[in-house]
């Protein structure tokens, strides 16, 4: 429990610090939270509710579509390798998320933007698996 109070707290200062949004661990987190904890509820809850939060808090905005993908990732994760439901959720996120804005799915510019988020994605789920494995390695060592 302690670990998860770590990780929430992380995550509500990842977004008021003033990282670029695209650059936030959410949808990593989203990914992550079935092998992080067997509590289901508090897998799915915990990045879109501290999403939630965070947007009314820091904007009075609330983004529908962006909390749906935050689930749809973590359902993903428990079908799916974490990698493959990384670029599954990215699929859904970039057609979803450009519907009806001026730059639609598939076009140069949402494409460039929502690769930084894929991006940004597969860089914290390969530092999870890194720190995994050297977690793994230390307590092998003891």
């Amino acid at each position: 429990m302690k670990q998860l109070i770590i990780l929430a707290s992380v995550l509500v200062v990842s977004r008021l610090i003033g990282l670029d949004p695209i650059w936030t661990p959410f949808f990593a987190l989203a990914l992550l939270m079935p092998s992080i904890t067997s509590n289901k509820y508090l897998g799915y809850l915990l990045p879109a509710s501290i999403m939630f939060i965070t947007d009314v808090y820091m904007s009075s905005m609330m983004f529908p579509m962006v909390y749906g993908c935050l689930l749809f990732n973590t359902f993903l994760a428990t079908k799916l390798d974490k990698y493959v439901a990384t670029f599954a959720g990215f699929f859904v996120w970039h057609v979803l998320v450009n519907m009806g804005l001026t730059y639609p799915p598939f076009s140069v510019p949402a494409l460039l933007w929502d690769l930084q988020y894929l991006t940004g994605t597969l860089i914290y789920i390969s530092m999870f698996d890194v720190a995994k494995q050297f977690t793994k390695l230390r307590q092998a060592a003891h």
